[in-house]
């Protein structure tokens, strides 16, 4: 079976913290736990992971109400065999 999957900007490599953030409007009294923010940065981390072929660590969430922004990042913790290809409409979003 051939194992295929998107080629990143920057290569994941085992030990990077990787980022991603949103600007948002929150509530100006939402919880850090907030289970909306809390699962939308769990799917956004599991389609990476199926997307570019990587295993990442548990993720961290930071919301900060008062600049409305969502950050979350987790680590690489594994980079999986197969090969990346740049052309990403050879690897289905739901991969």
């Amino acid at each position: 079976m051939r194992l295929l999957y998107r080629a990143a900007k920057r290569p994941f490599k085992r030990g990077d913290l990787r980022t991603k953030a949103w600007a948002a409007i929150l509530p100006p009294a939402v919880a850090q736990d907030d289970p909306l923010w809390r699962e939308r940065c769990r799917q956004y981390w599991q389609r990476q992971e199926r997307l570019y072929g990587v295993r990442l660590s548990d993720f961290g969430m930071f919301l900060d109400p008062v600049e409305g922004v969502v950050v979350t990042f987790a680590t690489v913790l594994d980079v999986l065999p197969g090969e990346r290809t740049t052309d990403h409409d050879q690897v289905p979003v739901t991969a």
